[in-house]
């Protein structure tokens, strides 16, 4: 009976040197670091100004890093490491993680963009919106990441942050698109895990957001962004290449994404679409230098661009406005309304076919043939299912 406490504390130990020798080769990865920060930011017509470059230790790169974090700015962050310091910090990470990487290829897999793992990724869409997701990183590529991040977030926030990935914890994201139909609009539901964040029109205050296709930063101007958090996992775990199916799963309140842009469809009474996807990653962001996998639904994974009535250019404060044709206000999206939806109509099965048709019915290029199409389906599945056949007939 002695034994077993005995190996309890044994592990503990074992756990806790893992994680000094961690901080310690992290702590000094970050002093010997040097950080190639590559920037651009936009004109105040849209396009991007040339390429600024600035070699930095980890002090000022965390200043100027998180200073140009959130606009819309292409921004690279190279981490340059001393042969020797790069070599121990590798080591270590091979002991601290050596459950979630490949012996033979030196790899490991996460949930999470790292530099370099684009090669190595395997995306799986769901038709509701989501994807199951995963990267494969050489461990070389994962350290060189992780010193950014420690730079950038602090090394023992960093280190708890591994640990905690060690034990399964989840990681906390959001799935994002742009809404097609929906401009101007503000909106969040704490219980929905919900968020509409308006872009603004004028150029210099618009986030940073991917680009897909042909679309261009002034493509998103007076558009509205949707988030919905999430959670993946496993976040860290060991690559199998002869794997047929990913094994990171996406989660949600809201597993049926149709039914988002349904609800909100019936609360603004417009027909509202998601353009393409993407993910965001609260705590691992730092891990990739702002490239993100993008996907979409067949047939709406494009961004439908507003008509524009006006542009002002102001020329000495370099800022552009544009004003929107359409200068109806934004509908007012009440969160205790879409709450009142969503609650009553979700998750019942028998609900999801007539708003889902209802849905179709509102989209403005539909033949009207085929709007009252969906309509009538929408009608007999809400009032009739079950019922004899000669309500049915009354109701053609």
């Amino acid at each position: 009976m002695d034994v077993f406490p005995e190996t309890l504390w044994v592990k503990k130990d074992n756990k806790n040197l893992e994680t000094e020798k961690l901080e310690k080769a992290l702590r000094i990865a970050v002093d010997e670091a040097t950080f190639y920060l590559k920037f651009s930011d936009l004109e105040f017509d849209g396009e991007f100004r040339k390429p600024k470059c600035q070699t930095l230790k980890a002090e000022q790169f965390r200043k100027d890093y998180l200073k140009k974090q959130m606009g819309l700015i292409k921004i690279k962050a190279r981490v340059n490491l001393p042969h020797k310091v790069a070599k121990q910090l590798n080591d270590v990470l091979r002991e601290t993680l050596e459950e979630f990487i490949d012996s033979e290829t030196d790899k490991i897999g996460h949930v999470f963009l790292v530099d370099k793992c684009f090669s190595h990724s395997r995306l799986k869409p769901r038709p509701n919106g989501l994807a199951d997701i995963e990267f494969q990183s050489q461990i070389s590529d994962f350290a060189s990441s992780l010193v950014r991040v420690a730079a950038i977030n602090g090394i023992d926030e960093t280190v708890s942050l591994l640990e905690t990935w060690k034990l399964g914890k989840p990681i906390n994201m959001y799935l994002c698109t742009v809404l097609n139909g929906l401009s101007g609009s503000s909106f969040y539901s704490h219980d929905q895990g919900l968020q509409i964040v308006p872009l603004s029109l004028p150029l210099s205050e618009l986030p940073r957001l991917p680009l897909m296709g042909d679309t261009e930063p002034i493509d998103y101007l007076g558009m509205s962004l949707l988030k919905v958090q999430i959670s993946a996992s496993p976040v860290l775990f060991k690559p199998k290449p002869d794997r047929k199916e990913n094994i990171v799963h996406t989660s949600s309140k809201l597993t049926n994404f149709e039914f988002i842009y349904a609800a909100l469809s019936l609360l603004a009474n417009r027909y509202i679409s998601p353009s393409f996807f993407w993910y965001e990653y609260s705590d691992a962001s730092a891990f990739s230098q702002g490239i993100k996998q993008i996907w979409g639904i067949p047939g709406e994974n494009r961004l439908k661009k507003i008509s524009w009535k006006e542009i002002h250019r102001d020329y000495p404060k370099e800022e552009l406005t544009l004003i929107p044709k359409d200068d109806s206000p934004p509908p007012n999206l009440d969160d205790k309304k879409l709450d009142k939806i969503i609650n009553a109509l979700y998750p019942n099965d028998k609900h999801l076919i007539p708003l889902s048709r209802w849905h179709r019915s509102m989209r403005t290029k539909a033949r009207l043939e085929d709007r009252f199409i969906d309509l009538r389906i929408a009608l007999e599945a809400l009032y009739i299912r079950g019922i004899r056949q000669e309500l049915k007939y009354r109701l053609y």
